[in-house]
């Protein structure tokens, strides 16, 4: 039996010494290639909000300027593609939210309507002058209907892409508040690079089917993947979704983010299904 317990105590000193390599392992790799993805610069400039900079990449000749605000845990870089495609026939900018990509984190906790107050000191701060057509995907819906509630004069017109909704969002508040724990647990996983191979897997294989923008460059892929996966971004999007809890109650009923008036309202929903259906609350 002596012999058999220093045998069990020699598997479990090996498992537990290969895990800690494992765990060193991740985190060298993380940090290592955090800093090699420094060499990526901003396609745009970093403009003073006031104590904070953020990422804004205005390209494209015309009126009026189009604002892209992409969903939860998305930045410029993702809406690359929409943005040479639109900067053909008007201005359009794309920014990155605080805390992602080259943006400046802000302070967590904060309200849906103090992100999109952002944006507005944003434009302010760059000289970008409106009105402006807004373009909300998903998340980004809420943005820019806030925006909208607290700039009605600078908004000329407004493109819902798959936008989130009041009464979805709020009738099945407890779905999101499990979202927000697994990006917390993703985050706490992106800090020994577990996060960035399964991202960049998820990339490759998509390269690969052909569901990549076919004007991508390289570098371009390589530094979203690096703001995808990097634990700065996964905090900030559990922070994000955080943010629906912090929602007045007067704002969590239909139209409570505010509505457009007589104002153009273009809504696009792709018609593809994604899944299972919410589940009805009873």
């Amino acid at each position: 039996m002596a012999s058999f317990g220093k045998w069990l105590r020699r598997i479990a000193l090996g498992l537990g010494a290969f895990f800690i390599l494992l765990i060193v392992a991740g985190w060298t790799y993380e940090h290592a290639s955090e800093r090699a993805d420094q060499r990526f610069k901003p396609p745009g400039r970093l403009v003073d909000i006031g104590g904070r900079k953020m990422h804004l990449n205005c390209i494209g000749a015309g009126e009026p300027t189009v604002v892209l605000e992409p969903g939860a845990g998305e930045f410029a870089l993702l809406v690359t593609s929409l943005h040479r495609r639109i900067a053909a026939f008007t201005r359009v900018c794309a920014y990155d939210r605080a805390g992602y990509g080259w943006s400046d984190p802000a302070p967590t906790g904060r309200t849906i309507d103090a992100r999109a107050a952002d944006l507005q000191r944003l434009l302010t701060a760059a000289g970008v002058k409106g009105p402006y057509v807004m373009v909300g995907a998903s998340y980004g819906g809420f943005l820019v209907r806030s925006f909208a509630r607290q700039e009605p004069h600078e908004v000329a017109g407004m493109v819902l892409v798959d936008a989130a909704e009041e009464e979805v969002v709020y009738t099945h508040l407890p779905l999101f508040q499990n979202a927000v724990g697994a990006q917390r647990i993703a985050g706490v996983l992106s800090q020994f690079g577990v996060t960035r191979l399964l991202v960049t897997r998820a990339v490759n294989q998509a390269r690969a089917d052909g569901r990549m923008p076919p004007d991508a460059t390289q570098d371009e892929v390589a530094a979203a993947i690096d703001f995808t996966a990097r634990p700065s971004a996964l905090r900030t999007s559990a922070d994000e979704s955080a943010a629906y809890e912090t929602t007045p109650l007067a704002e969590r009923q239909p139209g409570g983010f505010g509505g457009l008036g007589d104002r153009p309202l273009i809504v696009m929903r792709h018609g593809k299904p994604t899944g299972k259906p919410l589940k009805q609350s009873s």
